[in-house]
């Protein structure tokens, strides 16, 4: 086994592996939030915490069960919940109830009372501008991404004018922007596998 020598490879690997951890069968991203070489929280895309789940019902139905339980449903209302739900997932209204990885990282050091300012965020590729602002404003100061991901990811030419608002705001706040050229393609392989691009 190759021993890894180099952090922003560790923590980019890590990342990927934070980004197994999402349902979304379209983008799953990992995001790894690192203060004096130590991680502080990882982050992947998904479904807020305590807010019903789609992709659940599909394949956790025991959780989701529980789930709608405590909401106030009736067990035998699965069906029913799950039909007011299941379009969460789906473009457009998936934008409105994901919370991406990078996010999801702010949001982890937020509740556990740690600072991020000073952070190093690595995740696969260049965050949206909604997640750029979040970024920014809880002091993030370096954002690391995986080139080949990020090449993959972004193949389409409609999200160039979101990529340059987060391009812009990261050059204006000094937020430093690196785009690691690595060969990871095991691990590329592991994500890319799951992830339907056309419809990204």
């Amino acid at each position: 086994m190759k021993v890894i020598d180099n952090w922003n490879e560790y923590y980019l690997r890590l990342a990927y592996l934070v980004a197994r951890k999402s349902k979304d069968e379209s983008s799953k991203i990992g995001s790894v939030l690192v203060k004096n070489n130590s991680v502080i929280s990882s982050g992947y895309n998904g479904i807020c915490a305590k807010v019903l789940d789609p992709w659940d019902y599909e394949n956790k139905l025991e959780k989701f069960s529980e789930d709608i339980r405590e909401k106030g449903y009736d067990f035998y209302e699965n069906e029913k919940a799950y039909e007011k739900i299941k379009n969460r997932k789906l473009r457009p209204y998936k934008y409105m109830w994901v919370s991406h990885s990078e996010n999801n990282c702010i949001c982890q050091v937020a509740k556990m009372g740690i600072s991020s300012n000073g952070s190093t965020l690595y995740t696969l590729a260049i965050p949206c501008d909604r997640c750029a602002v979040s970024l920014i404003q809880a002091g993030v100061s370096e954002v690391i991404v995986h080139k080949q991901f990020n090449d993959i990811f972004y193949q389409s030419e409609k999200w160039n004018p979101i990529l340059q608002v987060t391009i812009d705001m990261f050059e204006e706040a000094g937020v430093k922007l690196k785009i690691l050229d690595l060969s990871l393609d095991e691990i590329v392989l592991l994500v890319r596998k799951n992830i339907n691009y056309e419809n990204v």
